[in-house]
């Protein structure tokens, strides 16, 4: 039901959106963000990645499939496949996919090649080697759907053949949903203080009409924040946790907020660098306390919802 709930909230947005935005290809746009989703449904449903992790699956036939479908929506969306294009597609998931497999007899833990990995599917996503934006709404929303579902789809292989359990279940205790609420409104209390202070943000007011709202809200809750938090604290953190807590218990948890803050510094320099790695110690602190990645979600998603809407 909640998944139903989510594809219609997109369905909706993708409606809403005026067509510049879509870049008048509203019918590819909503064939990518199915792809999308289908892929957001095998990730939260833990049945399927434990009947997928109990198979033998080809990672030469999921990285074909993976460069067939991604160049073809480029093609559809660009009217036109350069080499160049097809030569980042390939790279896209050639690394991560070699790296791999001489890590994949590795089970229910990290092998510690596996860094590598992360790197290669963080480095290409920060320097956008990949650029084009299939829904782009100034001053709300920018998705770069085929780099996404790209990013996405190596994520969700890359479960399935390590087979960790990184926090994949929706949480039914009511207290660790009221204590993440909780910490939202602490944190975007200190973003608003601390960013004000230091003239990096300021109040603007409300500043969006009712349909882009709705499009930034479902956007944010269901797209952006739920990516970055499956690679910063279900895979990062957790990868930290195995190698480094032996050191020192919040070891993990300090490490994966400079890294969070230092993947911000192109978007605003050292402040930027302050704000997200504040941002990055709650929103880690919230994983570490309820071991859900929704919930980490939310409290992602709310902080954002409030930059963009009030802030600038």
């Amino acid at each position: 039901m909640l998944y139903l709930s989510a594809v219609l909230l997109n369905i909706m947005m993708l409606f809403l959106l005026p067509n510049q935005a879509v870049l008048g290809q509203r019918l590819v746009i909503s064939s990518i963000c199915v792809l999308y989703f289908c892929l957001y449904f095998l990730f939260t449903h833990s049945q399927w990645v434990a009947n997928l992790q109990g198979k033998k699956l080809s990672l030469l036939r999921l990285f074909i499939a993976a460069i067939a479908l991604s160049s073809f929506f480029c093609f559809l969306v660009k009217g036109h496949l350069s080499f160049t294009d097809f030569e980042m597609i390939f790279l896209v998931y050639a690394i991560p996919f070699g790296l791999l497999l001489p890590t994949r007899q590795t089970f229910a833990k990290f092998h510690p090649l596996d860094f590598l990995v992360f790197l290669a599917i963080f480095i290409p996503l920060e320097i956008n080697v990949v650029t084009l934006p299939l829904i782009a709404l100034p001053n709300v929303l920018s998705f770069d759907g085929i780099f996404m579902v790209s990013v996405l789809f190596t994520l969700f292989v890359y479960v399935v053949f390590r087979q960790i359990d990184i926090g994949l279940h929706l949480v039914k205790d009511k207290q660790k949903w009221l204590e993440t609420i909780g910490l939202s409104i602490l944190l975007i209390f200190i973003e608003i203080v601390v960013g004000t202070h230091f003239h990096v943000i300021k109040f603007v007011g409300w500043q969006l009409n009712i349909p882009n709202t709705f499009s930034l809200i479902v956007f944010m809750l269901f797209n952006a924040a739920f990516l970055e938090e499956i690679f910063f604290r279900g895979l990062i953190y957790n990868y930290l946790v195995q190698y480094l807590a032996k050191f020192h218990t919040y070891l993990p948890l300090a490490l994966n907020t400079f890294l969070f803050g230092l993947t911000h510094l192109d978007n605003g320099g050292m402040p930027m660098f302050y704000l997200s790695s504040i941002a990055g110690l709650f929103y880690c602190v919230v994983y570490m306390r309820t071991r859900s990645i929704f919930c980490a979600t939310l409290i992602h998603a709310l902080t954002n919802i409030c930059w963009k809407l009030f802030f600038v």
